[in-house]
């Protein structure tokens, strides 16, 4: 897709920041979710300006029920208005904020039918009280940063202390994204407006741009299909990504493609209006919504949120969700696919928040919201009873004939639930796999082996991503412990550690063995026992170079999988001793490229597991090596499982894959 020669990767050095004990005060950030649930029972009745005040049909609309000039409505004026008396009875309980029995025109004015949508006035919003608690927690950690406006904090420590204090486990994570959002005007420093700005990305009130997309009138912004459509992660929705997408009224200059703008105006289609949609549910207008009224309302594939949403939300404990309520819960709050049940990876039986995952969500604070709302014990784990989850289905090798024309399972066990990093032997009659069984660590897999129809099944040591040798007597792998490349005799004896690093891959000629290390890109030439850095983490612009790369049929090139800032590239270098790094860029998506890819025989095309857009599981697929085009789902693969991995039979004529339900 692109082409980058040698570097383009700008870095700028951050020399050693003394913070003092704003830097380690980040245990207050341990209670910040507590905070966050505590505050929603408190909120307050703040009115923004209004939008559309100026509305004429509006201002004589009020004027005409005002029948004492005293420009506030009492119930009586209201109820002496055309239509349903209960109807006004609901709508007066609903729309008086300040619970003062009397409606403002501002209040007014953000009651459904008296002006477009766009044009309503403002209700308060239960989200703003969660991005002051959010704040609170923030100045509390960084020493009362408020009482400091122009001092800031600098960018990568801020962004490390607030999201490393995120995860109840406590893990550490970091994203140069989150720079970008926290310091947009890239000065360095982090300001008290640009951090409220930061922590309202971060709860959801804003888009990862930085617009807002929970508007002042009830709206909200459906910005998760636009990320989902987004797949090379541009901003812009361009023809490719659009195919069979019904938004051509999103896209108002006509030129074929959509951008965000165009996707947020406040005339598109893909607004979720709250409060119509309260309103509407509530049908025995008692201004609460009741589990029946839910379920009546919602479609079927969301109902799966609703007793979660009542058990989490129903602060009075009443059985019904008041609109605020609703509105903080994640049936009012569908910025994420939350019905999409995430899965228990490490197949423990609970879900810890980092397996807590909804799409391209980039809400890191609101998924922190939800999961302490949903976690009833505080055991920082999520039981199926708290939130359901997928657990780990057994996963299959299946064979499939490059024309299609055949596609049939060779093992699956269900004993081992996660299998991966398939690779036939260079005579075609064994497969070597990894596994793991059920209830075990990840860190306990084992090098499996089967012979090329699917019997003889058999364990042969520990390690994972096996690689065979050109011979076939032996291959070489990764291991957890001590961590490293190893060489194996093909029936697990013989052992030898060669170096640090992950992800071997022997190259088809047999000479040299591919791997990652410190983020760069090694070989290890296996006649001369010596090593050679093909690209340094200085030498290419991702912040991970990912494992399960794949040789070229003629062993000049490799390609690899990689994080960059925004998303994910499949891109490829040469290997040639002392050439530049002709470092090439194949595919670019914002969801993550699964497993391990194979290079077709032809050295034409890379096949790999992606989640095309529009689609909603991973399938195999084809990307062209030689132009910039699409990649095309393999022909004859059975398009309701999930694919994630692949290698071809030395021959060529064969696709062994994985697959789950």
């Amino acid at each position: 897709m692109n082409n980058i020669q040698g570097t383009r990767v700008v870095r700028r050095k951050i020399g050693q920041v003394e913070v003092g004990e704003r830097h380690t005060r980040v245990g207050v950030w341990c209670a910040l979710a507590t905070r966050l649930v505590i505050s929603s029972a408190f909120w307050g009745v703040t009115i923004s300006p209004i939008l559309g005040a100026e509305v004429d049909g509006l201002n004589a609309e009020f004027a005409a029920a005002d029948i004492n000039g005293d420009r506030v409505l009492s119930l009586d004026e209201f109820l002496a208005r055309p239509g349903d008396d209960r109807v006004h009875h609901r709508d007066f309980r609903l729309f008086d904020f300040d619970r003062n029995g009397r409606l403002t025109r501002e209040e007014f004015a953000a009651i459904p039918g008296g002006a477009p949508s766009s044009k309503r006035g403002a209700i308060p919003d239960p989200f703003d009280h969660l991005v002051d608690a959010a704040v609170a927690a923030m100045d509390e950690s960084f020493q009362q940063l408020r009482l400091r406006p122009s001092e800031g904090i600098p960018e990568e420590v801020f962004v490390r202390v607030v999201l490393g204090a995120i995860s109840p486990e406590g893990h550490q994570r970091f994203e140069s994204r989150w720079v970008r959002q926290a310091d947009p005007n890239r000065d360095g420093k982090v300001s008290t407006i640009e951090a409220r700005r930061f922590l309202e990305v971060q709860l959801g009130v804003r888009g990862p741009n930085g617009d807002l997309i929970r508007e002042p009138d009830g709206r909200i912004l459906d910005v998760e299909r636009f990320l989902r459509l987004d797949a090379n992660v541009s901003e812009v929705l361009e023809r490719d990504e659009l195919r069979d997408q019904p938004l051509v009224s999103a896209d108002r200059n006509g030129d074929g493609e959509v951008t965000m703008a165009e996707f947020s105006h406040p005339e598109s289609s893909y607004w979720f209006d709250s409060i119509e949609w309260f309103r509407a549910a509530d049908t025995d207008l008692d201004g609460q919504l009741s589990v029946n009224e839910a379920e009546a309302a919602t479609g079927h594939e969301r109902h799966v949120l609703i007793p979660l949403c009542f058990r989490a939300f129903d602060e009075s404990g009443n059985g019904k969700l008041s609109f605020d309520e609703y509105r903080l819960s994640m049936l009012g709050n569908p910025i994420a696919p939350w019905e999409e049940m995430p899965r228990d990876a490490n197949d423990d039986h609970r879900l810890s928040f980092e397996e807590f995952q909804f799409g391209a969500s980039h809400c890191e604070l609101l998924r922190l919201y939800y999961f302490h709302r949903l976690d009833a014990n505080g055991d920082k784990k999520l039981s199926m009873d708290e939130f359901p989850f997928r657990t780990q289905p057994p996963q299959k090798l299946q064979r499939l004939a490059v024309d299609g024309s055949e596609f049939r399972e060779l093992f699956a066990d269900d004993n081992y639930a996660d299998i991966g990093s398939p690779a036939v032997s260079p005579d075609g009659t064994r497969i070597a796999f990894d596994g793991h069984l059920r209830g075990q660590s990840l860190r306990q897999q084992k090098i499996l082996m089967t012979a090329i129809d699917g019997g003889d099944f058999r364990v042969v040591c520990e390690g994972l991503m096996p690689t065979w040798s050109k011979d076939g007597t032996q291959f070489s792998c990764s291991r957890y412990d001590p961590s490293g490349i190893w060489i194996i005799n093909a029936d697990g004896s013989g052992e030898k550690r060669i170096s640090d690093g992950w992800g071997a891959q022997w190259s088809p000629d047999g000479e040299q063995i591919a791997f990652t290390k410190d983020n760069g890109l090694w070989t290890y030439e296996v006649q001369s026992g010596k090593f050679r850095e093909i690209l340094s983490a200085a030498a290419h612009p991702y912040r991970l170079i990912y494992w399960n790369s794949c040789w070229s049929p003629d062993s000049r090139r490799l390609a690899f999988k990689a994080r960059n800032e925004d998303g994910h590239d499949v891109a490829s270098v040469n290997m040639g001793p002392g050439e530049e790094p002709d470092l090439r860029v194949h595919y670019s998506s914002r969801q993550s490229i699964n497993a391990d890819m194979a290079w077709s025989a032809d050295g034409t095309k890379i096949l790999a597991s992606l989640e095309l857009p529009g689609s909603d599981r991973q399938l195999l697929c084809e990307i062209d090596t030689r132009e910039e085009k699409p990649p095309a789902i393999v022909e004859g693969i059975d398009r309701s499982l999930i694919y994630s991995g692949c290698c071809l039979t030395p021959d060529g004529s064969w696709i062994i894959t994985q697959t789950e339900e």
